[in-house]
């Protein structure tokens, strides 16, 4: 059917006998000819008003509207009415009106594309995300829903609680943070704030390391900060309980080696993998989930990844962790990203636990994401304090789930952070 054929059809189905599958899945701007796009307008306009739809309503409401004449008059719907004599095929014409709107917002996106490509402004990777942007905003849902019964839904909710059965996700590698921390889900975005060196890279080393080795998960580790090389380092030091003085100095005894090889047999045979770019746009994040699978990608941090332009960096960096969100839900994984914190305030105490107002403060990040950790180690200050050896997991926000605080040990002689048990 040539592009207006299939618009003529539907539209004189539902003048006919309108359906809400089809009045609901398509939009009028998907509509190739505007007097369709009118008059579909206007056919919308009376399904959400509650009025019936009819030749009469619709034309009453486009006189109201002043466009009658603008769509061919009466003369007009009248040939609708007689093409749309079969009213059992609206949702077949919707399909077709819904699809060719697609092809034509795809050929403006490539349009768009080639120009910018052959304006030679930005980089590889800068062009490669805004290509991937024109093709997403190029794409749009049509409407149509997927119900599932009430008592299948009652079903699936009652196994979950089920108690005998592993809960789903992918636990957090602290039986203390277990506690109040419920498992991470799929489609979800954690972030894990702090200031320089006080463990953000260690807590999403230990994620890593128990999420492939303990979990048999799938995991995908960027990392902006570090090479490939040092991570597996600390990946070893954490796994094999060495120090990384040690390692980095190589005066390592029968007994490191002996636990060295050990923790490399459980590395050896893990699904992780560590990209170490330098730059973790959002296309090479997708390109990586596209590649790997994976049930958890990590990244370490959010503000020195490279992020799409924008008229601020605050904005830029709130549109990339959006992006994140969108990765995590459009590929079903569980996204964590680490953050750095603004420095505290004039005035404030640097000893103090941050808070959300800490993050907000350093790009607005906590918008998108469903957990928000923050760490705290008292002794990153007064190395004296009482509370030396302890690092704190603030729980500022957790959807679904209480807030508060976790108590932990840091170990970061070995790279990692252990319940206050394990100390």
């Amino acid at each position: 059917m040539p592009a207006p054929a299939p618009e003529r059809a539907l539209i004189g189905a539902a003048l006919n006998q309108p359906r809400p599958e089809a009045l609901r899945a398509v939009q009028p701007d998907d509509f190739y000819l505007p007097a369709h796009e009118t008059i579909w307008a206007a056919i919308r306009d009376l399904d959400e008003a509650g009025t019936a739809i009819d030749a009469v309503t619709v034309v009453d409401h486009l006189k109201t509207r002043g466009t009658l004449a603008s769509v061919g008059g009466l003369p007009s719907i009248a040939e609708l009415i007689t093409e749309g004599s079969n009213p059992a095929a609206a949702t077949s014409y919707a399909r077709i009106v819904v699809e060719n709107a697609a092809r034509r917002r795809l050929t403006t996106a490539g349009t768009r594309i080639a120009q910018i490509a052959e304006s030679g402004e930005g980089n590889v990777g800068d062009l490669v995300g805004i290509a991937l942007a024109e093709i997403e905003a190029s794409h749009r849902p049509t409407g149509t829903q997927t119900t599932t019964l009430a008592e299948d839904l009652l079903a699936a909710v009652l196994d979950d609680l089920d108690p005998e059965e592993v809960a789903p996700g992918i636990a957090w590698p602290y039986a203390d943070a277990a506690r109040l921390l419920h498992p991470m889900q799929p489609g979800q975005l954690v972030i894990v704030g702090a200031r320089p060196r006080i463990g953000k890279s260690v807590t999403l080393v230990d994620l890593a390391r128990h999420a492939a080795i303990h979990q048999d998960k799938t995991v995908v580790l960027h990392s902006l900060e570090m090479s490939a090389v040092e991570l597996m380092k600390r990946l070893l030091a954490a796994e094999a309980r060495v120090t990384m003085d040690r390692m980095i100095s190589r005066d390592l005894r029968d007994d490191d080696w002996h636990r060295i090889t050990e923790a490399g047999l459980r590395l050896r045979g893990a699904r992780l993998h560590i990209v170490d770019d330098g730059q973790s746009t959002l296309a090479d994040l997708r390109a990586s989930v596209k590649k790997h699978r994976p049930d958890l990608l990590l990244l370490d941090y959010v503000q020195i990844a490279q992020v799409p332009k924008a008229e601020n960096r605050r904005l830029a960096i709130e549109e990339y962790t959006k992006g994140l969100k969108r990765l995590a839900q459009a590929e079903n994984l569980t996204v964590v990203t680490a953050a750095q914190l603004a420095r505290p305030e004039k005035g404030r105490a640097v000893d103090k636990a941050p808070t959300i107002a800490d993050l907000r403060e350093a790009g607005g990040l906590e918008q998108d994401a469903d957990t928000v950790i923050l760490l705290h180690r008292p002794d990153a200050v007064d190395p004296e304090h009482a509370r030396a050896g302890e690092v704190d997991f603030v729980v500022g926000k957790q959807r679904n789930g209480p807030g508060g605080t976790i108590h932990l040990a840091h170990q970061m002689h070995y790279s990692r952070i252990v319940d206050m048990a394990h100390q």
